[in-house]
Order: structure tokens, then C-alpha cells, then sequence
């Protein structure tokens, strides 16, 4: 086998990967949307501030949801993206 065969094999094989990578994430955001008790774009109060949750994902543990949110700003524009951990999600209230 010469580099350049060597490369290209090597190559394909990265591609192949990044496919499955991109299949799991692709499954993952889909069990995350069908299963979570919230939902993107639910209204939310965290932490005493009201927003909305922009994405879930799995946590760490691969068991739990955890939550991006936005919060409402005073002028009500959204502020920046939170993150809720898991062990968080208790404190979130649904609106």
C-alpha cells in the first residue's frame, strides 16, 4: 500500500465517521424533541427571570434533559443562551 492509498482509505473512513456522528446527532435531537416534558419555544421561569427554551439536549449522564434557554430582557428583546444542567431542571416553572 502506498501513502497516497493509505490516505485516501484513511480519508473515506473519516468521511464514514462523520456521517454516523451526524446520524447520532440527527437521532439524538429527535428522541430529545419526542421525549422532553418541555418543548422548544415553551415559556419558562428560571432562576426568577422568564424565557423560552431555544433547544435540549442529553446530558453528560446520557439519562436527563438538559435545556438552552433565553431570557426575557426588560425591554423584551431575548437575552443571551443559558444553559439549565440537569440537575437544575427541577427549578424550571412552565408558563
Amino acid at each position: 500500500m502506498t501513502k497516497d492509498e493509505y490516505d485516501k482509505l484513511v480519508g473515506q473512513k473519516h468521511d464514514q465517521i462523520r456521517e454516523l456522528e451526524h446520524q447520532i446527532d440527527q437521532l439524538t435531537k429527535q428522541y430529545c424533541e419526542e421525549n422532553s416534558s418541555l418543548k422548544i419555544g415553551d415559556k419558562i421561569r428560571f432562576d426568577n427571570k422568564q424565557g423560552i427554551i431555544t433547544s435540549i439536549r442529553l446530558s453528560i449522564l446520557g439519562y436527563s434533559f438538559e435545556y438552552v434557554w433565553k431570557p426575557l430582557k426588560k425591554d423584551g428583546s431575548l437575552g443571551c443562551e443559558k444553559l439549565i444542567r440537569y440537575y437544575q431542571v427541577q427549578n424550571i416553572e412552565k408558563i
